[in-house]
C-alpha cells in the first residue's frame, strides 16, 4: 500500500466567497431565459428518452426495437448537444466577464 503526501499548495479548499478573488459568473436576464428554455427542451427529450427505453425493454426482437434504438440515439445526440450550448452560453458569459476586469 502506497501512501503519499499531499502538500499544502497543492491542496485547494473551498472558500467562503467572501474572500474569494476570481471572477463570479452573473448571468445577464437574456442568458438566464435562453438557458431554461434549453433546460425545458432537454427535460421534455429526456422524458422521452425515458419512454422510449420502457417500450425498448417490452420488445423482444432486435426487427421490433430497431426503430426505436434510431430515435434513442437521436435523442441523446440532441440532449448532449443542448447540453454543450448551456456549457458555450456560460463560458461565453465568464470570458466577457474576465475580460471586463482584465481591462
Amino acid at each position: 500500500m502506497f501512501i503519499y503526501t499531499i502538500s499544502n499548495q497543492s491542496f485547494r479548499a473551498l472558500v467562503p466567497k467572501s474572500e474569494y478573488k476570481g471572477v463570479i459568473l452573473k448571468l445577464t436576464p437574456k442568458d438566464k431565459k435562453k438557458i431554461a428554455e434549453l433546460i425545458s427542451k432537454k427535460s421534455f427529450l429526456e422524458f422521452e428518452l425515458v419512454t422510449i427505453d420502457r417500450l425498448l425493454d417490452k420488445k423482444k426482437t432486435i426487427i421490433e426495437s430497431s426503430g426505436l434504438f434510431c430515435r434513442r440515439e437521436h435523442l441523446l445526440g440532441q440532449i448532449h448537444t443542448l447540453e454543450n450550448m448551456i456549457k458555450d452560453i456560460k463560458a461565453k458569459r465568464l470570458e466577457k466577464q474576465q475580460a471586463l476586469i482584465a481591462k
